[in-house]
């Protein structure tokens, strides 16, 4: 195990699957049809099934072609918040939270590239993948449980539309130039399309999620390309989705472990 990856480890707060699901869930009651909230939620779900299809590969060149899938869906949603939604954060008094946002997804980054030189399946790459996949649902919960509720709930009209088009902008840019270089089954075509209404919640968001995400996008159409209504039929994630092993103590808000001035609202922040 790198430093790098027990580091992660120890500064990643274990919050429980409960906790992700009804932020998940309390975000999703936030959304307006086709708005910025709503493709971030989608993207989060794709990339949880992308990590669920990294795990259940079968063979090493079927994991390494469902990892190149899941590093352009992270990469291509990421570029689009990094590009749109953390300047938005900022805007609307965050500054702390988009500081943290942008740390978190280099981090991330960098360990999806240590992850390219190892054995595809190995129990080196099985570790590595396991710690980038709780950073990356711990991040996603701090952008669902905290920032993007309160962008969604205090930024003014005109910053919220700004941000629903030049995201999808940023992230269809990114997604049309993945595809156009060889890198297939990206989107709702191999992992879902998200889910029939931006509004639409679920108690059981764990157990099922890929499958009702698969095809069911179609009256929305808000994420171009290839995924306007043309979702898949979903691979399902499994019971433990969302399940953390870093051992750490809870957070609340902003994290305890990292005080820092922040600005605006920020309470805290990287």
């Amino acid at each position: 195990m790198s430093v790098v990856d027990k580091v992660i480890g120890a500064l990643t707060p274990p919050e429980t699957e409960e906790q992700r699901m009804q932020a998940h869930d309390k975000a999703r009651a936030a959304c307006s049809p086709g708005d910025w909230l709503s493709m971030a939620l989608d993207h989060h779900e794709q990339i949880y099934a992308a990590f669920e299809a990294v795990k259940q590969a079968g063979s090493p060149d079927e994991a390494r072609t469902a990892q190149k899938q899941l590093m352009a869906l992270f990469t291509g949603h990421g570029t689009a918040e990094e590009t749109v939604l953390y300047p938005s954060l900022a805007k609307d008094g965050q500054k702390g939270h988009a500081t943290q946002a942008y740390t978190e997804q280099a981090t991330a980054k960098m360990q999806f590239a240590e992850l390219e030189r190892l054995a595809p399946l190995s129990q080196e790459y099985m570790e590595k993948l396991g710690h980038i996949e709780g950073a990356v649902k711990h991040h996603i919960y701090e952008e669902e449980s905290i920032w993007f509720l309160d962008m969604k709930e205090s930024a003014p009209a005109d910053l919220q539309q700004l941000a629903t088009a030049r995201f999808r902008e940023e992230y269809e840019r990114y997604m049309n130039g993945a595809e156009q270089g060889g890198i297939g089954g990206l989107g709702s075509r191999a992992l879902g399309g998200g889910r029939a209404a931006a509004g639409s919640t679920s108690s059981d968001f764990g157990s099922d999620l890929g499958g009702r995400t698969g095809g069911e996008r179609g009256s929305q159409g808000s994420l171009g390309g290839s995924m306007a209504g043309t979702g898949g039929t979903g691979s399902g994630l499994s019971p433990d989705y969302g399940r953390d092993t870093t051992g750490r103590g809870d957070i609340s808000g902003d994290r305890p472990a990292t005080p820092q001035s922040g600005s605006g609202r920020d309470k805290g922040g990287f």
